[in-house]
């Protein structure tokens, strides 16, 4: 399919942000008491966008940008409405509620929780492990760190993974609806696995079931805040 014409056609990553934006921004107005939620975890993952793509870059993938950087405004944009999503899909899908807990943020927990998840993906990145796998994994060990410490959390956190993987499969078949090549042209298709799924890199399916598993229950887990109907 042609799309040199179309606004995005140049700048292919546009394509994920026009699947993303609107979803983001359903949930944004579906559910006004989790606009906090929402726009806290967004901003936050909004700033990591760029800086986990330093890395990516460096043996996963190299995109084109529509700043012609290797680093650029989707990279913000990406990591923002991926973040906003995950933090609250499962809230909305079970119509669920925030309750304040006991004491609010402790900051012990949230200076623990970032260790958790930077020392486990530099450990593996050091050792020579793919970046989209030590950052899947440091993912998960920090989702189980989530659930282990609050129990209650646990279904938060599957069930968000299994929709963020859900939501990439759907963001992917329209991206390569309309880029079939994108994938070879611009994966380091030497430095992974090779598997597929419907053409998609199983690590990047991986990688949004991971995010889903410890973003999903994460606000609720640093505020100490729990889900009620």
């Amino acid at each position: 399919m042609r799309v040199q014409g179309l606004p995005w056609g140049k700048y292919p990553l546009l394509i994920d942000l026009i699947v993303l934006f609107p979803i983001w921004l359903f949930l944004l107005f579906l559910r006004r008491d989790l606009v906090r939620e929402i726009l806290i975890t967004s901003l936050v993952f909004g700033i990591c966008g760029p800086l986990s793509e330093i890395l990516y870059h460096s043996d996963y993938w190299k995109p084109q940008l529509f700043n012609g950087w290797s680093i650029g405004i989707e990279d913000f944009l990406f990591g923002f409405f991926i973040g906003g999503i995950a933090s609250v899909i499962y809230s909305v899908l079970f119509r669920k509620h925030l309750k304040k807990k006991r004491g609010g943020l402790n900051y012990f927990i949230v200076l623990l929780t970032i260790f958790i998840f930077v020392t486990t993906s530099s450990l593996l990145f050091t050792i020579g492990i793919n970046s989209i796998y030590s950052t899947s994994l440091a993912m998960i060990i920090t989702g189980i760190f989530i659930s282990f410490k609050r129990k209650d959390l646990f279904v938060d956190s599957v069930i968000s993974g299994i929709c963020m993987g859900f939501i990439f499969l759907v963001m992917y078949f329209i991206f390569l609806s309309f880029y079939p090549d994108a994938i070879h042209n611009w994966w380091l298709i030497n430095n992974i696995s090779g598997i597929f799924f419907w053409k998609i890199p199983i690590e990047e399916l991986l990688w949004a079931l991971s995010l889903g598993i410890m973003v999903g229950p994460i606000y609720e887990f640093l505020t100490d805040e729990v889900l009620n109907k």
